[in-house]
């Protein structure tokens, strides 16, 4: 399973990686490549935890346009939520319909 990061250096030169669809998946490394290895290693570790723990992993849906759409637990969204995450990820409801 692929999951998207973000990386951006901080003020102190220290590489900061997180993945958007795993909240609170962060790492960091003294360069962009020891960044790389450490997300992986926690990606897997936040897999993990939520296999032990019985939770579901969040379903990564991609549109044929190349955006993607990270809904986590569809059990446990809010009104509107859903209807949020879509636009934030550029779609529209007819497009999020393809993907299902």
């Amino acid at each position: 399973m692929k999951f998207r990061v973000t990386i951006e250096p901080d003020e102190d030169g220290v590489f900061v990686v997180q993945c958007p669809s795993l909240p609170g998946c962060i790492s960091q490394g003294k360069t962009r490549d020891e960044a790389m290895i450490n997300i992986r290693d926690a990606i897997q570790g936040y897999l993990e935890s939520l296999k032990k723990h019985g939770e579901p992993i969040p379903v990564i849906l991609r549109h044929t346009s190349g955006r993607r759409l990270t809904v986590p637990n569809h059990r446990e969204l809010a009104k509107g939520t859903l209807r949020a995450l879509i636009r934030e990820a550029g779609l529209t409801k007819e497009q999020f319909a393809e993907l299902l």
